[in-house]
């Protein structure tokens, strides 16, 4: 299961990343979503997988904690190199899987050749020079209460002092501008929540799973940080929501609040370029120990956990400084000194 980097699970190990200035691998042309439902309680994404090999090149399984609207378990799966969607689905829909015919089909949501050129069109953007930004998926894979939250944000503040000050040494120029925005687009945001994502790094996952929880009309946009707006989430669902976290455990989100304007995400999360490595620490445990004076370790790309490419490392950090990072690290090794460039991606 380890020979291709990309069959893994969301769970079990880091994804593959881009920066976002590359469109996603799983809104590529050649990767097909399946949604599935109807199989034993105790299976898991890992017997799953082999089940689901037999019919393809699968990529990904991801088995949600919440149920569907009838109660029960569901997940979703990718396929590469899918010729006819509709011949895979009837594939998948009559395995059987501990004594169980599972049901599988073509999610509604999110499909289609529309979505697929819009992600070129933003792309091709991007790559001329506009603003636009992408989804990045985000922080560390470690479940926390609120409370744990506060108190590691506090911890984290008192350690980096010293290193923010460093930001005082940039010069930058600065303006301002007074706009009047018009009441109709400050309705819009008026009734939205906003929720804090336990695992970051699933976002890429949320439309797949609010389309089939909340409906199309619950619209998620990322605001930074472990924060989630989410358009169109009537009261009442919210409520749901929050005392399913309560006595359950099983949302998506450790907190949700109604949207205000003081709402603003304390970090950033970026794709840094770490050149210079020495060979014998290569391994995520020093990688997160050369990083930390800009901020902590999220992810890290493929080709640092298989070791695929030695001259540089790529990792997700969520970072209080602001744009754009060039920093260098000091590192000693049995008396050697070796010099670390942290460089933030454009």
């Amino acid at each position: 299961m380890t020979a291709d980097p990309r069959k893994y699970y969301v769970r079990d190990r880091p994804g593959q990343h881009h920066n976002y200035h590359q469109v996603n691998w799983r809104d590529r042309a050649d990767i097909t979503l399946f949604y599935f439902t109807r199989f034993p309680e105790d299976a898991t994404e890992e017997e799953l997988w082999f089940q689901f090999k037999q019919m393809g090149d699968v990529r990904e399984i991801f088995i949600p904690k919440l149920r569907n609207k009838e109660g029960r378990k569901y997940g979703f799966e990718r396929f590469n190199g899918v010729s006819d969607a509709n011949r895979m689905e009837r594939k998948l829909d009559n395995i059987i899987v501990g004594g169980l015919k599972l049901h599988a089909n073509i999610p509604k949501y999110r499909r289609g050749k529309a979505r697929q050129e819009q992600y070129v069109a933003k792309h091709v953007r991007q790559m001329e020079g506009e603003n636009g930004k992408g989804r990045v998926a985000t922080p560390p894979n470690v479940r926390r209460t609120y409370a744990e939250a506060v108190v590691s944000h506090t911890e984290n503040r008192g350690q980096r002092r010293s290193t923010t000050s460093i930001l005082a040494l940039y010069g930058s120029s600065q303006s301002s501008v007074t706009l009047e925005i018009p009441k109709g687009m400050k309705k819009r945001y008026k009734d939205a929540w906003v929720g804090r994502l336990k695992r970051q790094e699933i976002f890429e996952q949320l439309d797949d799973e609010l389309s089939w929880i909340l409906g199309s009309k619950v619209a998620p946009k990322y605001l930074g940080d472990d924060m989630v707006l989410l358009l169109g989430l009537s009261d009442t669902k919210a409520k749901e929501m929050i005392m399913e976290e309560i006595n359950n455990d099983t949302s998506m989100f450790y907190s949700m609040e109604k949207w205000n304007s003081e709402l603003k995400p304390g970090n950033r999360l970026v794709w840094i370029q770490c050149w210079g490595i020495p060979l014998v620490a290569w391994s995520i445990k020093y990688i997160r120990k050369i990083v930390a004076a800009v901020g902590d370790l999220v992810e890290v790309d493929d080709d640092v956990d298989d070791m695929q490419r030695l001259d540089r490392a790529r990792v997700l950090v969520r970072t209080p400084w602001r744009p754009t990072i060039q920093h260098s690290v000091t590192v000693q090794i049995d008396g050697d000194t070796h010099r670390v460039h942290l460089v933030e991606e454009n």
